[in-house]
Protein backbone atom coordinates (compact mmCIF):
# COMPACT_ATOMS: atom_id res chain seq x y z
CA UNK A 1 0.00 0.00 0.00
CA UNK A 2 1.17 3.35 -0.39
CA UNK A 3 0.60 6.16 1.41
CA UNK A 4 0.15 9.29 0.04
CA UNK A 5 -0.61 13.53 1.61
CA UNK A 6 -2.00 16.21 0.74
CA UNK A 7 -1.18 19.10 2.27
CA UNK A 8 -3.59 22.29 1.75
CA UNK A 9 -3.53 25.03 4.69
CA UNK A 10 -6.23 25.57 6.88
CA UNK A 11 -7.62 22.27 5.31
CA UNK A 12 -5.24 19.75 5.28
CA UNK A 13 -5.36 16.50 4.31
CA UNK A 14 -2.85 13.21 4.94
CA UNK A 15 -4.33 10.10 3.60
CA UNK A 16 -3.13 6.85 2.99
CA UNK A 17 -2.79 6.88 -1.28
CA UNK A 18 -1.26 8.73 -3.93
CA UNK A 19 -1.28 12.83 -4.63
CA UNK A 20 0.60 15.07 -5.45
CA UNK A 21 2.04 18.46 -3.59
CA UNK A 22 0.30 21.24 -4.43
CA UNK A 23 2.82 23.39 -2.58
CA UNK A 24 6.56 24.17 -3.23
CA UNK A 25 8.93 21.47 -1.97
CA UNK A 26 12.13 21.78 0.04
CA UNK A 27 14.81 19.31 1.25
CA UNK A 28 15.98 19.77 4.58
CA UNK A 29 19.13 17.45 3.78
CA UNK A 30 20.22 16.13 7.58
CA UNK A 31 23.49 15.49 6.23
CA UNK A 32 24.26 18.74 5.92
CA UNK A 33 25.83 20.94 9.41
CA UNK A 34 22.11 22.22 10.94
CA UNK A 35 23.28 25.55 10.61
CA UNK A 36 22.61 25.13 6.45
CA UNK A 37 19.87 23.04 6.09
CA UNK A 38 17.20 25.34 5.55
CA UNK A 39 18.84 27.90 3.58
CA UNK A 40 16.62 27.68 0.40
CA UNK A 41 13.52 27.79 2.32
CA UNK A 42 14.05 30.65 4.70
CA UNK A 43 15.34 32.61 1.92
CA UNK A 44 12.14 32.13 -0.02
CA UNK A 45 10.16 33.25 2.39
CA UNK A 46 12.27 36.03 4.68
CA UNK A 47 10.40 38.74 4.08
CA UNK A 48 6.82 36.71 5.05
CA UNK A 49 8.61 35.12 8.38
CA UNK A 50 9.55 38.58 9.70
CA UNK A 51 6.16 39.99 9.28
CA UNK A 52 4.62 37.06 11.24
CA UNK A 53 7.40 37.56 13.40
CA UNK A 54 6.65 41.70 13.85
CA UNK A 55 2.87 40.48 14.76
CA UNK A 56 3.03 37.71 17.09
CA UNK A 57 5.76 39.80 19.33
CA UNK A 58 3.00 42.97 19.36
CA UNK A 59 0.33 39.95 20.68
CA UNK A 60 2.53 38.19 22.96
CA UNK A 61 2.79 39.55 26.13
CA UNK A 62 6.53 41.15 26.56
CA UNK A 63 7.36 39.50 29.69
CA UNK A 64 6.32 36.32 28.60
CA UNK A 65 8.37 36.75 25.30
CA UNK A 66 11.24 37.67 27.63
CA UNK A 67 10.91 34.99 29.83
CA UNK A 68 10.94 32.14 26.85
CA UNK A 69 13.79 33.84 24.57
CA UNK A 70 15.95 33.62 27.77
CA UNK A 71 15.72 30.19 27.92
CA UNK A 72 17.04 29.48 24.12
CA UNK A 73 20.77 29.83 25.78
CA UNK A 74 20.52 28.24 29.21
CA UNK A 75 17.86 25.21 27.94
CA UNK A 76 17.72 24.92 23.74
CA UNK A 77 21.58 25.52 23.40
CA UNK A 78 22.54 22.79 26.51
CA UNK A 79 19.87 20.24 25.91
CA UNK A 80 19.18 20.80 22.24
CA UNK A 81 22.37 21.34 20.46
CA UNK A 82 21.22 20.04 16.60
CA UNK A 83 18.03 22.62 16.87
CA UNK A 84 19.62 25.32 18.23
CA UNK A 85 21.82 24.83 15.60
CA UNK A 86 19.41 24.82 12.79
CA UNK A 87 17.89 27.78 14.41
CA UNK A 88 21.03 29.68 15.28
CA UNK A 89 22.04 29.22 10.82
CA UNK A 90 17.57 30.78 9.99
CA UNK A 91 18.09 33.49 12.59
CA UNK A 92 21.37 34.67 10.44
CA UNK A 93 19.64 34.84 7.31
CA UNK A 94 16.21 36.47 8.59
CA UNK A 95 18.49 38.88 10.25
CA UNK A 96 16.43 38.88 13.48
CA UNK A 97 17.72 37.27 17.17
CA UNK A 98 17.75 33.62 17.67
CA UNK A 99 16.50 34.15 21.07
CA UNK A 100 13.14 35.45 19.13
CA UNK A 101 13.15 33.07 16.43
CA UNK A 102 13.19 30.30 19.67
CA UNK A 103 9.87 32.45 20.77
CA UNK A 104 8.59 31.74 17.44
CA UNK A 105 8.83 28.35 17.55
CA UNK A 106 7.25 28.05 20.85
CA UNK A 107 4.06 29.94 19.90
CA UNK A 108 1.53 26.82 19.14
CA UNK A 109 2.76 25.50 22.41
CA UNK A 110 1.10 29.19 23.89
CA UNK A 111 -1.59 29.45 22.09
CA UNK A 112 -4.30 26.34 21.71
CA UNK A 113 -5.04 25.44 17.95
CA UNK A 114 -6.02 23.04 14.86
CA UNK A 115 -7.84 19.64 15.18
CA UNK A 116 -7.10 16.93 13.66
CA UNK A 117 -8.95 13.44 12.95
CA UNK A 118 -8.13 9.73 11.79
CA UNK A 119 -11.16 7.57 10.46
CA UNK A 120 -11.92 4.77 8.29
CA UNK A 121 -13.85 4.58 5.01
CA UNK A 122 -16.29 1.50 4.11
CA UNK A 123 -13.40 0.03 2.01
CA UNK A 124 -11.10 0.23 5.27
CA UNK A 125 -8.77 2.93 3.98
CA UNK A 126 -7.28 5.29 6.95
CA UNK A 127 -7.50 9.06 6.58
CA UNK A 128 -5.57 11.74 9.18
CA UNK A 129 -7.08 14.62 8.17
CA UNK A 130 -6.92 18.13 9.80
CA UNK A 131 -7.35 21.73 10.18
CA UNK A 132 -4.66 24.29 10.85
CA UNK A 133 -6.19 27.17 12.67
CA UNK A 134 -3.15 29.41 12.76
CA UNK A 135 -3.20 33.52 13.54
CA UNK A 136 -2.80 35.82 10.59
CA UNK A 137 -3.58 32.94 8.19
CA UNK A 138 -3.29 34.99 5.06
CA UNK A 139 0.06 35.54 6.09
CA UNK A 140 0.69 32.16 7.25
CA UNK A 141 -0.91 30.98 4.47
CA UNK A 142 2.01 31.83 2.10
CA UNK A 143 4.24 30.36 4.63
CA UNK A 144 3.10 27.02 3.95
CA UNK A 145 5.78 24.42 2.79
CA UNK A 146 6.01 20.70 1.79
CA UNK A 147 9.65 19.15 3.42
CA UNK A 148 10.97 16.17 2.46
CA UNK A 149 13.34 15.04 4.91
CA UNK A 150 16.52 13.31 3.44
CA UNK A 151 19.62 11.79 5.01
CA UNK A 152 22.45 10.16 3.05
CA UNK A 153 20.63 10.93 -0.24
CA UNK A 154 17.16 8.95 1.08
CA UNK A 155 13.78 10.57 1.75
CA UNK A 156 12.70 9.59 5.08
CA UNK A 157 9.65 11.35 5.59
CA UNK A 158 7.28 14.12 3.24
CA UNK A 159 6.01 16.84 5.71
CA UNK A 160 3.42 19.73 5.67
CA UNK A 161 5.15 22.69 7.86
CA UNK A 162 5.39 26.23 8.10
CA UNK A 163 8.27 28.27 7.14
CA UNK A 164 10.60 29.39 10.30
CA UNK A 165 9.73 26.33 11.98
CA UNK A 166 11.78 23.52 12.78
CA UNK A 167 9.83 21.02 14.14
CA UNK A 168 6.51 19.09 12.84
CA UNK A 169 3.22 19.87 12.07
CA UNK A 170 2.11 17.37 10.07
CA UNK A 171 4.16 14.54 8.09
CA UNK A 172 4.00 11.09 6.47
CA UNK A 173 6.88 8.56 6.51
CA UNK A 174 5.92 6.81 3.25
CA UNK A 175 4.78 3.27 3.60
CA UNK A 176 4.75 3.54 7.30
CA UNK A 177 2.91 6.19 9.01
CA UNK A 178 0.96 9.79 9.31
CA UNK A 179 0.99 11.82 12.19
CA UNK A 180 -0.28 15.28 13.29
CA UNK A 181 0.16 17.29 16.09
CA UNK A 182 -2.71 20.13 17.79
CA UNK A 183 -2.03 22.01 20.91
CA UNK A 184 -4.61 21.45 24.36
CA UNK A 185 -5.63 24.39 26.05
CA UNK A 186 -2.35 25.13 27.81
CA UNK A 187 -3.57 26.10 31.13
CA UNK A 188 -1.35 27.40 34.10
CA UNK A 189 1.75 29.37 32.53
CA UNK A 190 3.95 29.10 35.27
CA UNK A 191 3.74 25.38 34.65
CA UNK A 192 4.53 25.53 30.78
CA UNK A 193 7.98 27.86 31.80
CA UNK A 194 9.00 25.34 34.45
CA UNK A 195 8.67 22.41 31.99
CA UNK A 196 10.30 24.43 29.43
CA UNK A 197 13.35 25.42 31.68
CA UNK A 198 13.30 21.58 32.97
CA UNK A 199 14.77 20.99 28.94
CA UNK A 200 11.61 19.28 27.54
CA UNK A 201 11.45 20.02 23.77
CA UNK A 202 9.14 21.34 21.99
CA UNK A 203 6.27 19.24 21.13
CA UNK A 204 6.79 19.61 17.33
CA UNK A 205 10.44 18.41 17.99
CA UNK A 206 9.21 15.53 19.55
CA UNK A 207 7.52 15.06 16.18
CA UNK A 208 10.41 15.68 14.20
CA UNK A 209 11.78 13.07 16.28
CA UNK A 210 9.25 10.08 16.31
CA UNK A 211 8.81 10.42 12.18
CA UNK A 212 12.82 10.60 11.69
CA UNK A 213 13.34 7.84 14.34
CA UNK A 214 10.21 5.09 13.91
CA UNK A 215 10.44 1.70 12.05
CA UNK A 216 6.79 1.30 11.96
CA UNK A 217 3.24 2.80 13.20
CA UNK A 218 3.85 0.66 16.16
CA UNK A 219 7.31 1.89 17.25
CA UNK A 220 5.82 5.48 17.10
CA UNK A 221 2.92 5.09 19.01
CA UNK A 222 4.93 3.04 21.92
CA UNK A 223 7.97 5.91 21.31
CA UNK A 224 5.10 8.49 21.93
CA UNK A 225 3.54 6.79 25.38
CA UNK A 226 7.28 7.75 27.08
CA UNK A 227 7.40 11.28 25.97
CA UNK A 228 6.79 13.84 28.78
CA UNK A 229 5.88 17.34 27.02
CA UNK A 230 6.18 20.63 27.60
CA UNK A 231 2.03 21.69 27.65
CA UNK A 232 -0.58 19.69 26.80
CA UNK A 233 -1.29 18.46 23.24
CA UNK A 234 -3.07 15.80 21.07
CA UNK A 235 -1.26 13.71 18.42
CA UNK A 236 -3.50 11.64 16.16
CA UNK A 237 -1.43 8.82 13.92
CA UNK A 238 -2.72 6.29 11.07
CA UNK A 239 -0.82 3.81 9.57
CA UNK A 240 -1.49 1.36 6.57
CA UNK A 241 -3.58 -1.23 8.16
CA UNK A 242 -7.07 -1.10 8.96
CA UNK A 243 -6.67 -1.08 12.78
CA UNK A 244 -4.24 1.20 12.81
CA UNK A 245 -5.28 5.03 14.01
CA UNK A 246 -4.56 6.22 17.45
CA UNK A 247 -5.25 9.49 19.14
CA UNK A 248 -2.93 10.19 22.47
CA UNK A 249 -4.21 13.33 24.19
CA UNK A 250 -0.99 14.57 26.49
CA UNK A 251 -1.06 15.82 29.35
CA UNK A 252 2.70 17.67 30.42
CA UNK A 253 3.70 14.28 32.24
CA UNK A 254 2.28 11.24 30.73
CA UNK A 255 -0.71 10.67 28.31
CA UNK A 256 -4.39 11.72 29.80
CA UNK A 257 -6.01 8.88 27.38
CA UNK A 258 -5.68 6.81 24.17
CA UNK A 259 -8.30 6.12 21.65
CA UNK A 260 -7.61 3.80 18.93
CA UNK A 261 -9.47 3.29 16.28
CA UNK A 262 -9.79 -0.49 16.18
CA UNK A 263 -11.25 -0.43 19.98
CA UNK A 264 -13.89 2.02 18.68
CA UNK A 265 -17.47 0.83 17.65
CA UNK A 266 -18.65 1.99 13.88
CA UNK A 267 -21.22 4.84 14.16
CA UNK A 268 -24.11 2.50 13.26
CA UNK A 269 -23.35 0.75 16.40
CA UNK A 270 -22.99 3.71 18.48
CA UNK A 271 -26.25 5.45 17.51
CA UNK A 272 -28.01 1.56 17.92
CA UNK A 273 -26.66 1.14 21.56
CA UNK A 274 -27.62 5.11 22.28
CA UNK A 275 -31.04 4.25 21.39
CA UNK A 276 -31.04 1.13 23.39
CA UNK A 277 -30.24 2.84 26.38
CA UNK A 278 -32.71 5.71 25.82
CA UNK A 279 -35.68 3.02 25.56
CA UNK A 280 -34.51 1.19 28.81
CA UNK A 281 -34.59 4.64 30.34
Amino acid sequence: MNLFAEFILLSSFILVHATEFREKEYVINLSLPPRYRYTRLIRDHADTIREVFENFKKDIPEAMWTMVAGMFKTVAVPMHREYAEELIGISEILNITVEDLYVLNCINEIVAMCTSIVARDKNGKLILARNFDFYYRNLVAKMHVNVIYKRNGRAIARCGNIAGYIGIFTCMKPNTFAISMNTRIMGNVQEFLQKLQEGRPLTTWVLRETVLNARNYEDAVRMLKKRQMVTGSHITLAGVKRNEGTVITFGRDAPDNIREISLLLPVNSRIKNRLKKTQSE
